[in-house]
């Protein structure tokens, strides 16, 4: 088994050159009393789950500067109290080995890859496998 302290230091080398930027801090919610609720709802965005779905990158980011307009920059009544009523998570890369792939068969080939990243054929009535 391989000792705790060289796993720790195996996981900060992974990450040395990854820059990590906080937009917002939230505390956690108070507990509430009883039959009150206490802080905001979670709203995770996210894009690019599945590596084809590249378009999902673009709407997370639109649906990000459309909040902060309509919120913050040019306020309206509706958007002011979406952004307080609620926290927002903005992902617009999830899958970033997926993409990352695209990218790279596009740049070579400047095609689509048309198969699972995972080459998992047992779903083969999915246009995304190659079975």
């Amino acid at each position: 088994m391989v000792p705790k302290k060289e796993i720790d230091e195996e996981k900060e080398k992974a990450f040395e050159n990854v820059e990590l930027t906080q937009l917002a801090s939230h505390d956690a919610p108070k507990q509430p009393k009883a039959g009150k609720t206490v802080g905001k709802h979670a709203i995770l965005m996210t894009g690019a789950t599945h590596a084809r779905e590249l378009i999902s990158t673009s709407l997370n980011i639109y649906e990000l500067l459309q909040l902060l307009q309509k919120g913050e920059v040019q306020p309206s009544d509706k958007w002011k109290k979406l952004l307080a009523m609620n926290k927002y998570i903005f992902v617009p890369i999830f899958n970033v080995d997926g993409v990352a792939l695209i990218e790279k068969n596009w740049v070579d080939t400047h095609k689509i890859v048309p198969d699972r990243k995972n080459m998992d054929n047992k779903f083969s009535g999915c246009k995304g496998s190659s079975g």
